[in-house]
């Protein structure tokens, strides 16, 4: 990486200079990986995208909340285990609590499901599933998954698919949470001055990282493509709301300043031409 990404050739394929791209049989280049995902499920006939116009719907409303909820709170809790952007200890936690609502209404949702959307696998379950593979082995302690065992059951019987193992390999759910390294020092405003003295906000400065999304890349096999989840912009997420009546489709302040920080930072890098770390 940070070469063969910034040749003439593979940025004739992709002008960002990134991965997941991929170079299809007559050279044309697809990137962003739902976006591959997408067109290695259309690639033959198969029920990835369910069986009406009305779960074609609902497949893809599942991907473009893993885009704009999940993979933006996961990044900020995974992005400091990886050390890739500093670890900011509140942004963390608010990270945790929105994962938690998130996992809470999924959990309600798959009590009488054993998929996302119909009767079989589809993108959704795919997608979704390959999202939470890094949270379940490195952060979904015994403790934690404890309250959406639904979802955890759900998840083993997506990630235990014979296609999807083919590319993920056994998954093994982790026995003790991950941390994050101390926090970077804040620097705090000289007290002999005379201005209000002032503690500076740690600014999350990160690159792209697949590690967040550990090895998520798609199936080439025309029944399961399993997408490669980046981290990407938030978008405007749908709002929902738990049996509490809290709001649970909005990802916290907290979080959304330090993925905008980690953006910030990745994309400075790409501009000094280094690239991120595996994908």
């Amino acid at each position: 990486m940070g070469k063969t990404n910034k040749t003439p050739e593979f940025l004739a394929l992709n002008p960002w200079g990134k991965v997941p791209t991929l170079e299809t049989d007559d050279g044309q280049g697809i990137w962003e990986s739902n976006a591959i995902a997408r067109y290695v499920a259309r690639l033959s006939e198969n029920t990835l995208f369910g069986n009406s116009p009305v779960q074609y719907g609902q497949v893809e409303q599942w991907i473009d909340w893993v885009r704009g909820d999940l993979e933006l709170a996961a990044s900020v809790w995974l992005y400091p285990i990886y050390g890739v952007i500093p670890n900011n200890p509140l942004a963390t936690e608010r990270a945790q609590q929105d994962i938690k609502k998130y996992m809470s209404v999924l959990n309600g949702y798959l009590e009488s499901r054993e998929y996302l959307v119909g009767d079989s696998v589809t993108l959704a379950d795919i997608v979704v599933a390959c999202t939470l593979v890094p949270l379940y082995t490195k952060v979904f302690d015994v403790d934690y998954r404890s309250s959406f065992e639904s979802v955890t059951k759900w998840f083993l019987n997506i990630v235990n698919q014979p296609n999807f193992k083919k590319v993920q390999n056994e998954v093994t759910l982790c026995e003790n949470m991950e941390v994050a390294g101390a926090a970077r020092a804040v620097p705090v405003a000289n007290t002999e001055e005379k201005s209000p003295s002032s503690v500076a906000s740690a600014e999350s400065e990160a690159v792209e990282n697949n590690e967040a999304v550990e090895n998520n890349e798609a199936i080439e096999n025309k029944e399961a493509p399993v997408e490669n989840n980046e981290v990407v912009e938030n978008k405007d997420a749908p709002v929902e709301n738990n049996a509490d009546g809290e709001n649970v489709g909005d990802v916290s302040e907290t979080t959304n300043e330090a993925a905008e920080g980690a953006s910030e930072g990745k994309n400075e890098e790409d501009e000094n031409g280094e690239s991120n770390k595996t994908e």
